[in-house]
């Protein structure tokens, strides 16, 4: 695991690299990369995948054209010719913390001058993918990147805004959540995602102190009469108040009316149909602190 949400494996702590690993971070970003290129030129393989390990952790996978080329925009004529891409992690690869990796900058510089389609993937988020494109350009020194090479932990959940249209959802996450919902096509204005704050201060006796929804948001009674039921929880990224979300999502997954006493009225209890889709399982994870951090598992 590369550092914060780096890595591809769930639910596991990064180790730090050794101290020879590190002093080699220029070097070894951009051999990872062009690595993972030559070798799958070389062999001439044209789909499957392949995985590069860098100073501190998988630097690069490089993917069949199907897989993934079809979907990247900016690439040139050469680059759409090409039948195969690089899709490298961001955190402990070309950016550690705010800084950039040295010869990561370069090594992007070079993919695309020389025509490889290339991405970004992370198990981070909490952004737009537009947002995140433009904070990565500016860090690597101003290397052209589309929100289309971006692929954050919450990016599959655009497919979802679709199959919830019209029903009621409940999103999870930090200050820039509701955007992120509201760019894959979720309604929040409407009131068909609503978050956490919006149920605390809207229904009474949820939470034992009363919170204030966002400015721009309704404060919602989720135990009125009329109001749609829930009918699934998106944790897109870290709660922003964990003990919050903790007890609304734990009476959302117990439904009944009211919310949270499991009660069907004169069905009896009801059973938990409520789905819940979590953008990143990690439980913990490695920042700057030397001991691990919770993460959104």
């Amino acid at each position: 695991k590369s550092g914060h949400r780096g890595g591809a494996a769930a639910g596991t702590a990064r180790t730090p690299a050794p101290s020879w690993m590190r002093r080699r971070g220029s070097r070894c970003a951009v051999a990872a990369i062009l690595a993972a290129a030559f070798a799958l030129a070389w062999h001439g393989l044209a789909s499957g995948l392949a995985m590069i390990r860098g100073p501190s952790g998988i630097a690069a996978v490089a993917v069949g054209r199907q897989a993934w080329l079809g979907r990247w925009r900016g690439a040139g004529t050469a680059a759409a010719k090409r039948s195969w891409g690089v899709v490298m992690d961001i955190d402990g690869v070309v950016v550690r913390g705010s800084e950039p990796i040295p010869g990561a900058g370069q090594a992007v510089r070079d993919l695309r001058e020389a025509g490889v389609p290339f991405a970004f993937m992370s198990n981070g988020g909490g952004i737009t993918e537009a947002k995140k494109a433009a904070h990565l350009s500016k860090v690597l020194g101003d290397v052209a990147i589309d929100e289309s090479q971006i692929l954050l932990s919450h990016t599959p959940m655009r497919r979802l805004a679709e199959r919830y249209r019209g029903r009621r959802v409940v999103i999870v996450g930090g200050a820039e959540t509701v955007a992120v919902a509201e760019s894959y096509g979720f309604d929040v204005k409407g009131g068909w995602a609503i978050t956490c704050a919006q149920i605390a201060a809207g229904t009474p006796g949820i939470l034992p102190r009363q919170l204030m929804a966002p400015a721009s948001l309704p404060a919602i009674d989720v135990n009125a009469e009329g109001e749609p039921p829930i009918e699934a929880v998106l944790i897109i990224y870290d709660p922003a108040d964990w003990w919050l979300e903790l007890q609304v999502v734990s009476d959302v997954l117990a439904g009944g009316r009211p919310l949270g006493s499991g009660d069907g009225g004169a069905e009896g209890a009801v059973e938990q149909t409520i789905e819940v889709y979590a953008s990143n399982p990690d439980f913990l994870w490695q920042g700057r602190d030397p001991g691990p951090r919770y993460a959104p598992g």
